[in-house]
């Protein structure tokens, strides 16, 4: 782990060879049906490999309503275009449960290992392999030292044709909405399915996550790189994988590394910072190894640092026709919020911009420091020249 890395910079650790049985700070335990770290207690049911359990230790409080992190195999069959339309018919296949297994016990992170495979009822092979599966899935539950998330690495090899995969995590909060994270902002949906709106909502799109949260908990399903959810009265369900024939009768065919995180919290999702445990899991920091070396720059430094947190700075890059910064960031809990930037140098000029980088109205500095005014909901571009070197 490493901890207190600045926005936009580095931080530089030494490693150095520990002494035999070293003792480490914390709880981190594993065996072959439960894991623990100083956040949660997660328990396996032996004869399913499902998660029947996971206890926030810090509130003790039981995060989940049924069976977790499930793998449903569910036949999906669109009347037209498969590519496109999600067809789920209401028959979920059985996964046939092979092995559990302990494949780390380290003092960072220890992880438990759940082997499963799939073979479509009715479906006819020749002897003498009319049993073999013919898809395969190994499931990583990853727990880290001091982290307040839970990961999933899911290996899949895939073979199926009109079926859809998802996993799915029930939990113990109560709301009539979720909240999905959409390009710069979020978007509120019914949990229900008494209209044909909410009944039609079998799959909806999100970016690095989906919240369920009532005023004193909530849950929040991070993902890297899967962009479908539905979740209905309690249950969260992130989509992992299709299988359409037309137009392409290979689609998503073969192998996939799918990571996706539970993260339950307190309060709602702007207080959890449910959009940094997505960022996180999404960006994860870059190491670079390198010997012992003098230098000018100083052990840790933040280039470029966007005050309050409720604001996201997603991009830093050279003006097209110049060679001003060209900086964005939005308000992404949607209350607003007035910006501070910290540039590396003191800039000689910043005016607010836009997605054309056309200069704007100038902007007060103060030192390295700009102030922006960020409106409710706000995407804002700023354009600042530093000094030459």
């Amino acid at each position: 782990m490493a901890p207190k890395v600045p926005s936009l910079g580095y931080a530089t650790f030494e490693l150095r060879r520990n002494p035999p049985r070293a003792k480490f700070p914390g709880t981190l335990t594993v065996t072959e049906s439960a894991l623990e770290n100083d956040a949660f207690r997660v328990a396996l049911d032996p004869a399913s490999g499902w998660i029947r359990s996971v206890v926030d230790k810090r509130s003790g409080r039981e995060v989940l309503a049924g069976p977790a992190n499930r793998l449903q195999l569910l036949e999906d069959k669109p009347e037209a275009w498969d590519a496109w339309n999600v067809g789920l018919t209401g028959t979920e296949y059985p996964s046939t449960l092979r092995s559990i297994e302990v494949v780390e016990r380290g003092p960072v992170r220890v992880v438990l290992r759940v082997k499963r495979d799939f073979l479509a009822p009715g479906t006819k092979k020749e002897a003498p392999t009319e049993d073999f599966p013919s898809s395969f899935f190994t499931q990583d539950i990853v727990l880290y030292a001091g982290s307040d998330r839970i990961d999933f690495v899911t290996q899949v090899d895939w073979w199926e044709q009109k079926t859809m995969l998802k996993v799915a995590f029930p939990v113990a909060v109560t709301s009539d909405v979720a909240t999905f994270e959409i390009p710069n902002a979020t978007i509120e949906r019914s949990t229900g399915l008494t209209t044909p709106q909410e009944q039609a909502q079998v799959e909806v799109p999100a970016q690095r996550w989906a919240d369920l949260s009532q005023p004193t908990h909530g849950v929040s399903l991070l993902n890297a790189a899967k962009y479908g959810y539905d979740v209905k009265g309690n249950t969260l369900r992130l989509s992992l994988l299709r299988s359409p024939v037309w137009p392409d009768p290979t689609a998503d065919r073969g192998k996939h590394v799918i990571e996706y995180a539970l993260y339950p919290h307190a309060k709602g999702w702007r207080e959890a910072g449910t959009v940094r445990r997505g960022y996180e899991l999404d960006h994860p920091l870059l190491a670079v190894r390198t010997g012992r070396h003098a230098g000018s720059l100083p052990a840790e430094q933040s280039f470029v640092r966007l005050e309050p947190g409720s604001l996201v700075l997603t991009s830093i890059k050279k003006a097209e026709d110049s060679t001003a910064w060209v900086v964005q960031w939005y308000d992404a809990h949607g209350d607003g919020a007035a910006a501070t930037l910290t540039l590396p140098a003191a800039p000689v000029r910043a005016v607010v911009s836009d997605f054309l980088e056309a200069d704007g109205a100038p902007l007060a500095t103060e030192g390295r420091t700009v102030k922006v005014p960020t409106g409710r909901r706000a995407t804002v571009t700023v354009k600042v020249v530093l000094p030459p070197g």
